[in-house]
């Protein structure tokens, strides 16, 4: 079984045509990602990569955050405008109290990507990932999570970006505020 993980894990690594790797940060919290990005179609990709975020809330407790995501991104007919489905695997660590609580979700997002048409390539993006009860496994009932960027290009492969994030768990009587954020990253693509 390893054998055969390890042997797909290289296939999609062989096959991607592009990789990108993320860092944003703001007062409390740092969030990196990767991905490798291989095209489907003539104005399609599928993004598929890793996200971890960790930081202090207000209690000033240590929180984790960490999911494995599938995206694909395609133009529409509507020049600039590009939209996103996937899906991902959300786990997190919690402090509630003397215990800590493990939470795990498969939210299923959307999101849209618009190029902006003016010299300088800018995106403006906005995505929302939400698993309802039925794609919740342990101790939650549902997990949302909103996001709004905004980012600049400046090089070929190189964006500097801003935004702001909600991730929210919810449990019957519980609802904890992972993370409610503005933050800038940048995103470098090779």
């Amino acid at each position: 079984m390893n054998k055969l993980f390890v042997f797909l894990l290289c296939a999609i690594v062989a096959f991607a045509q592009k990789q990108s790797f993320m860092l944003n940060v703001n007062d409390e919290d740092l969030e990196i990602g990767y991905e490798l990005i291989s095209p489907i179609g003539a104005d399609a990709s599928l993004y598929y990569g890793a996200v971890f975020l960790r930081g202090a809330d207000e209690y000033d407790k240590m929180r984790v955050t960490g999911g494995f995501h599938i995206n694909a991104i395609g133009l529409t007919p509507l020049d600039g405008l590009a939209f996103k489905v996937g899906i991902k695997a959300v786990a997190s660590q919690i402090k509630e109290g003397d215990r800590d609580e493990y939470p795990f979700a498969a939210p299923i997002g959307v999101g849209l990507i618009y190029t902006l048409p003016i010299s300088i390539k800018t995106h403006l993006s906005a995505f929302y990932d939400m698993a309802p009860t039925a794609l919740c496994f342990s101790e939650c009932d549902r997990y949302d999570e909103l996001r709004f960027e905004t980012g600049i290009e400046p090089i070929e492969g190189g964006m500097v970006f801003g935004g702001w994030r909600k991730l929210k768990w919810r449990e019957e009587g519980w609802k904890y505020e992972l993370n409610k954020a503005a933050y800038i990253g940048i995103r470098i693509s090779f």
